[in-house]
Order: structure tokens, then C-alpha cells, then sequence
């Protein structure tokens, strides 16, 4: 449990518009669903968090934002500029995806030179599992040749697995776990970090990566199955499908049940048996039990006018569902953050969020019910504050950064008598 919290505060850590135009931005597709086509579903990927961002859109929704497509298009661009800068508040308010690519974005030419990968050409990130066994996943558009050459200089073998090439380290293919901190490469994001040598599958659309080869195969097999991945897991189908309702996702974290549901979960071990019934009162007073779901979902959204945070929950009973979406709501509006020492919704407001609705969707593709809180928020100003552009999605850092400091307990079910 305690490396799986060391995740979400790696993610937080790391990751720090007047208006969103229905015809600046128009989404055809879920790729969201899309993304979860590449992932296994095993029950490893399903018991830990799973990161997903969508740089393409978050950026296309900054009105005013520059949106370089390669490293020549953001050279070529005045930094000073009001789209520079926008686009770099955009940056900052990354908060979900590959951190170890995010870390590199002042590194982009060092990157090239030891992947082979232009940072500006990638427009998705998918990042789940236990480590040191991640599992990453890149989208955008690649050039398989100029990656092969780059791991090539560190001699690097290739196989060709369908559409993928396959790159494996000299060490073989399961080498990628071992550390060597005299290689370290910080300009790598696929272990170089940590001196690993990993092996990687690339096509013209997407890179995936895992340190382990198991995982990383497990992957690579799934590519054209879309039955063995998560795009066909109820409970994963069901809250995408849910959260594409509302609007296009922008950033989200699925999250597994037992990550945040369990009451102990959030009892600090210095606490007295005293001060723990204290605490369970002041939480559950005039609260009822939420009935226990299966997978959460915190996402990112953007509509035709606004942005929002939404709350997802996914249950088999469409009755259980009706009793959470009662008091789901409720159980935000009286919680007080621990991280802060104020009430949650205190400072939801203050970043202009105010809770909208709270509803149960009914997935007919699936049979499941899923709650969904929808949290709306403006889109943040163009306007410099303190001589600075204010990052993107401040509502949703909120959330993401709860979630890290496992300030979540308004998400618990039961309470222990």
C-alpha cells in the first residue's frame, strides 16, 4: 500500500483562458477509450492507479495558447509572447500523465538525442501499474526509424512484433529492472533516470514501456485484442463512457476501490484509540454510508463553455448508485481537509468551482450505474496575475493533490464502530 501512495505523490509532486470555443476544438472520438484499447486487463493494472492525459486537447483548450507541433515550431517561437507563455501555463498545470516525460520538457533536444523522440509530437500519456513494473504509454506521431537509430547508439537490439518495433537493451530484453547509476541519463525518460536500460515497442502512433518485460508484452499483445484490455472491463467502459458525457477529458485518475474507500486508510498511526472515535464521529455525523463501489474517477473536463471536475463512481445496483449520489454530495460539503485544516468546499469555491449536479448514468453497453458529481469551474484568465499567467486547471489540481496527500476520506464507505 505504501509504494502505491508513493505514486500518487510522485504525480503530484511532479506536476505542480477566457473561454473554451465549441469550433476552436472539436473531439470526434473518445480517445480516452481509445487509450484504454492498449491496456491489459490484469488484475495487477487494475489494483493500482492509472494516470491519463490528454496534452493535445489540455493545450487546444487554453484559448491564445501556441501549440508546437515540433521542436522547430517552439524555437521558432517568440518565448515572450503572450502564446508562449500561455502555453507554458498550460504546462504547469499538468497534473496526470508520464512524469518522467513531463520532466524533461527544458531537456526537449537532449530528449531527441537519446530517444529519438521530438517532445512536441506527443499528444497522449497513459501511465499505470505497481512499480517498479510500470506501465507507459505514448501517443502522437513518431518516426520508429529515428527512435531505433538513437537506442541503436547504446546498442540496443530490434524485432519487429506487428506493427510495433520492438527495442531491448544488450543486457536482453528482461535486463530493464537492473540499475546502473553510472548510466544515469535524466534525459531519458524510459528508466535513464535511474541508470536502467529498459526496453520500449514503438509504431508510428505510439511508444509503450515498461521496465519489465512481462508487462511490457503483456501490452504489446493486447494492441489488436480489444477484449483482453480495459476499453471492454465494465467497470473501466462504464466511467469512461460516464465522464465522455460530460465532455472531453483533459486529465483523470482511475482509481481502484480499495485505494481510498477503507475507513483505515485514513487513521494516522500516531492517533489515540480516543482521538480515532473522535474522528469517526465529527465524519459521520448526520452522514449516512456510501455502499461500497467498485472504481472512482477523478477527471478534468472541458464543455462547450466551461471546464469541470467530475466525481465518478461505479456500481452494479442501480439503487446502490442512487444512494450514493444523495450523499456524495454531502459528504464534500462537510468535509474538512486535512492538508489545508479547512472545509473542502471552501476551497473549491475560492477557485471558482461550485458543485453543479450530481447524477446516476445509466451505461446500457455495460449494465453498470455509474454516479457522477459534476464540479464547474470557469476557464482560468488570460489576464497576467503578479505579473504571471495562471496555470491550467487549478480545480482539478485541487483534487489530484487531495488525492496524493490522501485527503480523500469524503470517498470511504463504511465506518468501523
Amino acid at each position: 500500500m505504501k509504494k502505491r501512495w508513493q505514486v500518487l505523490i510522485l504525480i503530484g509532486l511532479v506536476c505542480l483562458s477566457t473561454g473554451w470555443s465549441s469550433a476552436s476544438y472539436a473531439q470526434t472520438e473518445n480517445v480516452l477509450r481509445g487509450m484504454l484499447a492498449r491496456v491489459p486487463n490484469t488484475s495487477a493494472i487494475r489494483e493500482e492507479l492509472l494516470s491519463y492525459l490528454d496534452l493535445d486537447a489540455l493545450i487546444t483548450a487554453r484559448t491564445g495558447a501556441a501549440h508546437p507541433r515540433s521542436i522547430a515550431e517552439w524555437d521558432a517561437l517568440d518565448q515572450t509572447s503572450e502564446a508562449a507563455g500561455l502555453y507554458n501555463a498550460v504546462r504547469l498545470g499538468i497534473g496526470a500523465g508520464m512524469p518522467e516525460v513531463i520532466q524533461t520538457f527544458r531537456m526537449y533536444n537532449e530528449m531527441r538525442t537519446a530517444t529519438g523522440i521530438d517532445l512536441f509530437t506527443i499528444d497522449r500519456m497513459m501511465t499505470g501499474n505497481k512499480p517498479p513494473s510500470t506501465l507507459n504509454i505514448l501517443e502522437g506521431s513518431f518516426v520508429p526509424k529515428s527512435i531505433s537509430t538513437a537506442f541503436a547508439q547504446r546498442e540496443y537490439k530490434q524485432t519487429t512484433e506487428g506493427d510495433y518495433t520492438v527495442l531491448c537493451p544488450p543486457g536482453g530484453c528482461d535486463s530493464g529492472l537492473k540499475l546502473n547509476l553510472k548510466k544515469r541519463d535524466v534525459a531519458n525518460p524510459f528508466g535513464g533516470k535511474l541508470g536502467r536500460s529498459e526496453p520500449l515497442a514503438v509504431s508510428a502512433q505510439a511508444v509503450l514501456n515498461s521496465p519489465d518485460y512481462a508487462i511490457l508484452d503483456s501490452a504489446l499483445k493486447v494492441q489488436d485484442k480489444l477484449n483482453d484490455s480495459l476499453a471492454a472491463n465494465k467497470d473501466y467502459l462504464s466511467i469512461t463512457n460516464a465522464a465522455d458525457g460530460i465532455g472531453t477529458v483533459l486529465q483523470a485518475y482511475y482509481i481502484p476501490a480499495p485505494l481510498v474507500s477503507a475507513f483505515d486508510l485514513y487513521l494516522p498511526v500516531s492517533l489515540t484509540a480516543q482521538q480515532q472515535e473522535e474522528l469517526r464521529d465529527a465524519f459521520t455525523k448526520s452522514l449516512k454510508p456510501i455502499p461500497q463501489y467498485s472504481l472512482a474517477l477523478f477527471a478534468h473536463v472541458a464543455r462547450s463553455t466551461d471546464q469541470a471536475v467530475i466525481v465518478a463512481l461505479t456500481f452494479d445496483s442501480e439503487e446502490d448508485a442512487k444512494t450514493a449520489a444523495e450523499e456524495l454530495p454531502k459528504r464534500l460539503d462537510v468535509y474538512q481537509s486535512v492538508r489545508a485544516q479547512r472545509p473542502f468546499i471552501e476551497l473549491i469555491t475560492e477557485r471558482g468551482g461550485k458543485i453543479e449536479s450530481t447524477d446516476v448514468v445509466s451505461d446500457a453497453e455495460t449494465g453498470k450505474f455509474v454516479v457522477v458529481m459534476t464540479i464547474s469551474a470557469p476557464w482560468e484568465t488570460n489576464e497576467k496575475v503578479e505579473d504571471r499567467y495562471v496555470a491550467s486547471g487549478i480545480l482539478f489540481r485541487l483534487f489530484f493533490s487531495s488525492l496524493a496527500a490522501r485527503d480523500t476520506a469524503w470517498l470511504i464507505t463504511q465506518v468501523p464502530e
